[in-house]
């Protein structure tokens, strides 16, 4: 299963395992990290959404 992450709002860094993850506003980004995806829907203008990735 994998994740597509995007910021709408200002570009940030979100704190995850002890290291900053880089958000550029626009920007999607892809993950298998579900941790990851669950975490950045904490935060507003975030929006996450499950993808099926092409084989």
């Amino acid at each position: 299963m994998s994740f597509r992450i995007c910021n709408y709002g200002r570009t940030r860094e979100i704190p995850y395992r002890g290291k900053p993850i880089f958000l550029q506003r626009g920007t999607p980004v892809e993950t298998d990290d579900p941790k990851l995806a669950a975490e950045c829907r904490k935060y507003p203008y975030i929006e996450v959404e499950r993808i099926e990735k092409k084989k």
